[in-house]
Formats: structure tokens, C-alpha cells, sequence
């Protein structure tokens, strides 16, 4: 409380001793372009060239938060020909009017003239005049705003975008990092390596883009961080509040109110027994690069190389458990060999071998002696259920005892008693 009470009186005394009004110290931003803004209810409005305001802020709700001071000059318009409301929440009321142009189907609001604190409400449903047109109304007269001047920079950014209000999983953060584009509202659900190995989940959500101090705040959680962050500037996150930080994230760039992030992981994963792991891969990693192949590790400390993505689908439906690690963590593990066929999702054959055969634990082989018992195993479809090994992982499997009956084998028992790799394998 000192602080800001001996800030207000240095502002007072200097403004004393330059013989100039109070508000002279606040800063204001003339936009020398037409400027558009993107609501989170995806409504776009339109600062005409020309305006001056001390600030402006889009809230998540859709409204604006206007800051205005003596020499205020907006002009705001929408092409939509949305109807405005104002609400004065401090200071003296401005002067305040609206233009309703149904012919050129804009409404427009103008502002000026007053220190105060002003929200204006953009109706997502509600045109403004009705049937009549270059109709105003307000509480004085404004300023129906500059003409047309420059159009705004356009800049290309690369990276995954976030609409306005929207959620988006991301995926993971690693140390090589991630660059988004966000928008107020704007959500991203990512995981990232902490600093115990562990990945965990976790999301930033942009509460406050204000476009006057070119800055951008947003909430990181599960354990909540709140950051605000100016053009170029970057800060170190403690994602889990631990007291170790976690992540950094940088804002590279404001235009208009689209901000382009990057998340970028303080540490890498700690691989362990049971979990899938690779490398990370660059943007231009063509689909034979090594940081392609996914790895299981195994109890014993070694990694088990899928063959290809016919055995992995045996074990898995997808991708999202693989964990991302460095060179130096995958070089810990030395390989222990392939990971085979899943026992009791497939039936399998060599290509140059007719038989079909069933898969039993750690990769052994049961030839199914007739066409009969292989479909009372597996159906009536029985034969779209064959998948051919190639030769050259033939080695990865043994030979198992034939199955005379369909008592001989169950499906079901099979993959019960291979529910994880380890197990198969007798790790």
C-alpha cells in the first residue's frame, strides 16, 4: 500500500510541477491502421485508423475493457452490424455514440473525451436500426472515426493453432520444443517431462491478451501458475509445484490478437520397465529415420524392437503412451531383441511356408493342423485373420507342439497369460 501511495504522489507532484493534468502521464496508442480483433465468440470488430485510447482488452466473456482519458478518440466498428452496449464501471461517462448504417450494413461505435473505465458488450444476436439507416444514437456526439488508411501486417507463423475459446490436445513438449498459435481463450492440453523423468498432463489457457501493452497472460496447470508475458520475453514454469521449474515459455510474437508461443521441456524422460520409447524426430525426418522406431523396455533393462507395425498392433491401438527421450537415456538400454506377435490376436504363416500357425508365449509357433479347427478357434472369417511373417524375423520365433483339436488352444487363455511384453517374454 506505501508503494502505490508514494507512486500517486510522485505522479501528482510531477504533474504539479509540469502544470499539466493528471491523465498527460498515462500513455496512449494512436492506431495508424485499420486493426481487426477477434472475440472469443467469433466476432470480429474493427478499430478504425486514426484511434486514440489509453487501452483496450478483450475479456473472456466477449466483452471489452475500454480505458479512456481526456484525449480519447475510438472508433469501433463492426461489419456485421452488430448492436452495442456501454457500461461506465468508473471515472466520468465519455461521449458515447453509435451509427447504424444498414446500407453499407456496418454499426460503429465512437468514444471520446473523458478518464474512465468503460465496458462495451458486442451483441452476438441483436443487429442495430432495424430498418432505418445512418440512425444515431448515444449520450454525445464522438467521432465516427479515420477513413481507411494502411491495412494491418500479415505474418506467416508456423506451428499448431488454437481457434478462439477452442481446446486442442498438442501432444508432447520435449526439449526440442513446441510453437503454438493461441488466441484468447485459446487452450492447449499438452504433456511434459517434470523434473523426476516423469511425463505428465497438464494445460495453458490464454486469459488476457491486451493489445495496448502488447502483453498476454495465461494460466498453466494442473497445479496453477499464472504468467504474463511481453513480446519476446520468456519465463521458467514449475508445472507440478515442486519447486523445480519444468518448462519455458516464450511469447515470439503478438499480431492483432493472435499469439504465437513456444513450450519448451527443461528435462527429458527417464525410460522404465513397461513403457514404449523412442526419439525424438526433427520436422524433416524422412519415414526410415532411426528416431521412427519405438521401443519396449523390458524388466531385465534391455529395449525390444517392434519388427514392424503389424506386430505392434498386436499390443497396441496407438501411439499415445510412447515416451520421448534423449540420445544419451536410449543409449542406456542395449537392444535384447524383437518383440513377437502378441499370443491369441493373430494367426500367422511364413511366406514360404503354407502352414498357418497359432502363437503361443514368448513367440512360439503351433501349427494348426486343419482348416476345421482354425475356424472353431477363430470364426468363420478365420482366414482374414493370417497374417504372413516375413523370413527374415522367422528366427524371432521357435517352434511350439501342433494343435490336433480345438481343445489344444484358447484364445482368450493365450493372451491371458501374455498381458504385457514382459510377460511374454518371461522378464
Amino acid at each position: 500500500m506505501k508503494k502505490t501511495i508514494s507512486t500517486i504522489v510522485w505522479l501528482l507532484v510531477m504533474s504539479l510541477a509540469l502544470s499539466l493534468p493528471l491523465s498527460v502521464v498515462a500513455a496512449t496508442v494512436t492506431y495508424n491502421a485499420d486493426t481487426t480483433i477477434s472475440l472469443p465468440n467469433n466476432l470480429t470488430l474493427t478499430i478504425l485508423n486514426g484511434s486514440k485510447i489509453e487501452s483496450i482488452t478483450i475479456n473472456d466473456d466477449s466483452t471489452l475493457t475500454v480505458s479512456t482519458g481526456s484525449d480519447t478518440d475510438l472508433s469501433l466498428r463492426s461489419t456485421a452490424r452488430k448492436d452495442f452496449s456501454t457500461t461506465v464501471s468508473s471515472g466520468t461517462s465519455p461521449n458515447i455514440g453509435e451509427t447504424c448504417d444498414v446500407g453499407l450494413g456496418y454499426s460503429q461505435l465512437a468514444m471520446s473525451a473523458a478518464t474512465s473505465t468503460v465496458t462495451v458488450t458486442v451483441s452476438s444476436t441483436v443487429l442495430c436500426g432495424g430498418d432505418t439507416s445512418s440512425t444515431t444514437t448515444g449520450t454525445g456526439s464522438g467521432t465516427t472515426g479515420g477513413g481507411g488508411g494502411g491495412g494491418g501486417e500479415v505474418t506467416t507463423t508456423s506451428g499448431t493453432t488454437i481457434g478462439i475459446g477452442e481446446t486442442s490436445s498438442v501432444g508432447s513438449v520435449t526439449t526440442s520444443g513446441k510453437t503454438l498459435n493461441m488466441y484468447q481463450g485459446s487452450q492447449a492440453n499438452f504433456s511434459s517431462v517434470t523434473s523426476g523423468g516423469v511425463s505428465e498432463n497438464h494445460s495453458a489457457k490464454i486469459t488476457k491478451v491486451d493489445l495496448t501493452s502488447q502483453t498476454v497472460t495465461l494460466t498453466i496447470q494442473s497445479d496453477p501458475v499464472m504468467i504474463t508475458l511481453a513480446v519476446g520475453q520468456s519465463k521458467n514454469v514449475d508445472l507440478n509445484g515442486d519447486g523445480k521449474e519444468d518448462v519455458i515459455v516464450k511469447l515470439k510474437s503478438l499480431v492483432v490478437n493472435k499469439a504465437e508461443l513456444t513450450f519448451t521441456s527443461l528435462h527429458t524422460a527417464v525410460a522404465r520397465s513397461g513403457e514404449l520409447i523412442k526419439l525424438q524426430c526433427a520436422a524433416n525426418a524422412g519415414l526410415n529415420d532411426p528416431c521412427r522406431a519405438v521401443y519396449y523396455v523390458g524388466n531385465n533393462g534391455k529395449r525390444y524392437v517392434f519388427p514392424n507395425i503389424k506386430t505392434y498392433n498386436t499390443w497396441y491401438t496407438d501411439f499415445s503412451t510412447v515416451k520421448i527421450v534423449s540420445a544419451d537415456e536410449l543409449a542406456k538400454y542395449l537392444i535384447g531383441g524383437n518383440v513377437t506377435y502378441r499370443p491369441g490376436v493373430k494367426l500367422v504363416k511364413i511366406t514360404t511356408d503354407p502352414k498357418v500357425y497359432a502363437v503361443s508365449a514368448n513367440g512360439a509357433l503351433r501349427w494348426v493342423t486343419t482348416a476345421v479347427i482354425a475356424q472353431e478357434l477363430y470364426g468363420d472369417n478365420w482366414s482374414s485373420q493370417i497374417e504372413d511373417v516375413p523370413d527374415a524375423f522367422f528366427v524371432n520365433y521357435r517352434t511350439g507342439i501342433d494343435i490336433g483339436s480345438a481343445a489344444g488352444y484358447s484364445k482368450t487363455g493365450a493372451m491371458d497369460v501374455s498381458p504385457s511384453i514382459n510377460s511374454d517374454k518371461g522378464l
